[in-house]
């Protein structure tokens, strides 16, 4: 006879434990490691950049004539979003969101920010 197989092959997200408070991290122990791309565009120019350090972030991001955009591949290190969290006062249950890659795709508005969540 042959071996029994395992039914479930699905991926187990790890997810943070119920009754913790909202807006933790669950970073996945198999994550890969960070690698942020800054896209500035406007409706006359467009210009990519991956970003080495992102300390000096809220610099790069000070010019109101354009259009900014974070594509964040890879999130094993939760230094960047406390980055995040203290450059630009986002909501934790945004990086909540961003670090968990069981969520779903889906745009969330804030005031004058959007928030594209894609796995």
């Amino acid at each position: 006879m042959g071996k029994n197989k395992p039914r479930n092959r699905h991926k187990h997200y790890k997810v943070p434990a119920p009754g913790t408070s909202p807006g933790l991290y669950a970073i996945d122990d198999e994550a890969l490691k960070p690698v942020i791309v800054l896209h500035t565009y406007n409706t006359k120019s467009y210009k990519k950049e991956e970003l080495k350090n992102i300390n000096n972030i809220d610099k790069l991001v000070e010019n109101k004539d354009f259009n900014y955009w974070f594509d964040i591949k890879g999130l094993a290190d939760p230094n960047i979003f406390e980055t995040l969290y203290a450059k630009f006062d986002i909501s934790r249950l945004v990086l909540e969101d961003i670090t968990s890659s069981y969520q779903r795709p889906k745009l969330d508005e804030y005031d004058n920010d959007k928030y594209y969540f894609f796995s």
